[in-house]
């Protein structure tokens, strides 16, 4: 596309000096002012074309954005192409090439728009992107142009916005998430759900999603603000997520592990239970930790995932985790083989992704 316009300019420059020497021939052969002023016009038409196409080029701002900042799988955002005219001279032939792609599966797509904007006015050209997978999409320019009236210069846009994003969460299922704690952790993971009785351990503010019979009251009425107890027997045993980011891994499987994520995540926040997400980013080279203790956090880390890099090592995580001789590590998984795990303690329509309590 690009060869098409850097030809058609040149065609047209060539065009226009042909005309330009038909007109001299015809101011020679006739020699009259009515010849001369059109020679005149033609020579000096380029001249201030270009000039007025110079000064509207201060006054154009690029602008690119999402409808949304977040989405879910499948589910359609607007990606907003557009140019803010803050001249008095209307602007004809602007043209944008915008690169979107999916920083995990690593699909890129360039789409090419043509723009124009009256004086004082905004243009903008609006697409549909969506994606069946979990990602993070961004969205920036390649390329912004403008042209002038006659189209025998281009010039490029220097003021334009930086990227934007989209973070694609998975769709809402109706998992049946069973034996999510492991079989040393079911029997006490029933008690969080109902009454507890443990050891108070400590008193902590109120957080969203605290149950109301873990209020203390008596100290509530003594403070400005509501109180909650922390048990130690059921609160205070917290365990530890992980999963890899591999590159060797199929995308599809890799979806599939961040759905799970996800939901497991929320399961263990409707119970109230406070947790750790590992994973290693490839972007960063270092090994992500972050404690979660409530939708809001989960939503915050799970941002963080989609922005992290996947990683040329295999099973790296685990690798760590088992060095550590963490006992309380839940590792999500697409390897059915893996060494000292007690199998699959998930069941239900998750894809190749599986939960193994190591």
């Amino acid at each position: 596309m690009s060869g098409k316009r850097i030809e058609k300019i040149y065609i047209n420059r060539i065009a226009y000096g042909i005309l330009c020497l038909i007109i001299g021939f015809l101011f020679v052969f006739y020699l009259d002012a009515i010849t001369f002023t059109l020679l005149f016009s033609f020579f000096a038409l380029p001249v201030v074309s270009y000039i007025l196409c110079k000064n509207s080029l201060s006054k154009i701002k690029g602008q690119i954005s999402f409808s949304s900042k977040q989405i879910t799988q499948g589910e359609e955002v607007k990606l907003h192409i557009g140019i803010d005219n803050l001249g008095f001279m209307p602007v004809a032939n602007v043209k944008a090439k915008v690169l979107v792609w999916n920083c995990f599966a690593g699909e890129k797509e360039e789409y090419e728009v043509s723009l124009h904007a009256k004086s004082y006015k905004e243009s903008e050209v609006v697409l549909k992107i969506s994606s069946k997978s979990c990602a993070l999409i961004k969205a920036e320019f390649v390329s912004l142009y403008m042209y002038d009236y006659l189209r025998m210069y281009k010039t490029k846009v220097k003021e334009v916005a930086d990227e934007t994003l989209v973070y694609v969460f998975p769709e809402k299922h109706n998992y049946e998430l069973q034996n999510v704690y492991g079989k040393e952790q079911e029997e006490e993971a029933n008690n969080v759900i109902g009454e507890d009785t443990s050891e108070i351990v400590d008193v902590r503010p109120f957080r969203r999603g605290d149950k109301l019979n873990r209020i203390h009251w008596k100290l509530t009425l003594k403070c400005d603000e509501t109180m909650v107890k922390e048990f130690g027997d059921v609160y205070g045993n917290r365990f530890t997520i992980g999963f890899e980011l591999c590159q060797n891994t199929d995308y599809e499987i890799l979806d599939d592990i961040l759905v799970l994520l996800y939901e497991v995540g929320k399961r263990l926040v409707s119970d109230n239970r406070e947790f750790v997400v590992k994973w290693y980013d490839g972007y960063k080279n270092v090994f992500m930790e972050k404690e979660i203790d409530s939708v809001v956090g989960l939503d915050k880390v799970y941002k963080e995932v989609l922005e992290s890099g996947t990683t040329a090592a295999d099973d790296i995580l685990y690798s760590h985790e088992k060095e550590k001789n963490n006992r309380h590590f839940v590792y999500i998984t697409a390897k059915d083989n893996i060494p000292n795990c007690e199998g699959e303690v998930m069941g239900g329509p998750y894809g190749k992704a599986v939960l193994l309590w190591i």
